[in-house]
């Protein structure tokens, strides 16, 4: 199996793809030759797709991934420097949640948007969970002040420093400080012997918060 293929066709020998391979297993001999994998190819791939994506003629295609699985660019709808540095700046924490449903479709969208995350060795090794009852997020609410209570009963100096004191007295009168009344919360995993789990699990709910 070569698991590279090549539309010679459509391939202007520009290089690209060689340049972009992290681990260097695609090559070209000369400016004449067409990219081609390396003999280790299969064993040091990362499936990282970049060769595929960055290939400005989409003549290049994996054994696994082609041009037409990945998500069109939409270069008109470019952020200018400005846009992006205001973007990023303007950043904030919610801390206040209106008391409203987010529709299902919502919810699934943010998902599929998160699911584009970076992840080590592009394995996108997470699942989702995704409670949609406020009640249930209340409770699950109430088992970290549970958890907090022990610690602040076992180890009372490093639970104030935390601010748990603080969280569970606001809970006792009524004010939540976990999850400040959301309707809803998702919750990334990954399997636990995967060495880069909170990592990736970590960079995925990024992409929508």
């Amino acid at each position: 199996m070569s698991f590279i293929t090549v539309d010679q066709e459509k391939c202007n020998q520009c290089g690209i793809c060689v340049a972009e391979c992290p681990m260097g297993i695609i090559r070209m001999d000369s400016k004449e030759d067409y990219p081609s994998p390396t003999p280790d190819f299969k064993d040091v791939c990362l499936e990282c797709g970049h060769c595929v994506t960055v290939c400005p003629t989409v003549a290049l295609s994996l054994d696994w991934l082609n041009p037409e699985d990945c998500l069109p660019i939409k270069h008109e709808l470019a952020v200018t420097p400005e846009q992006a540095e205001q973007f990023l700046r303007g950043r904030r924490s919610i801390r206040v949640f209106k008391d409203k449903m987010v529709p299902r479709t919502i919810l699934e969208k943010l998902l599929e948007i998160a699911c584009s995350a970076p992840s080590a060795k592009n394995q996108q090794p997470w699942h989702w969970i995704v409670v949609q009852e406020p009640a249930e997020v209340r409770r699950l609410a109430g088992m970290v002040i549970d958890w907090m209570r022990t610690v602040i009963q076992n180890n009372p100096e490093a639970a104030e420093t935390m601010g748990f004191t603080r969280a569970v007295a606001g809970w006792d009168e009524g004010y939540d400080r976990i999850c400040w009344g959301a309707s809803h919360v998702i919750v990334a995993h990954a399997d636990k012997n995967w060495g880069f789990g909170a990592e990736d699990c970590t960079l995925a709910p990024i992409q929508f918060t």
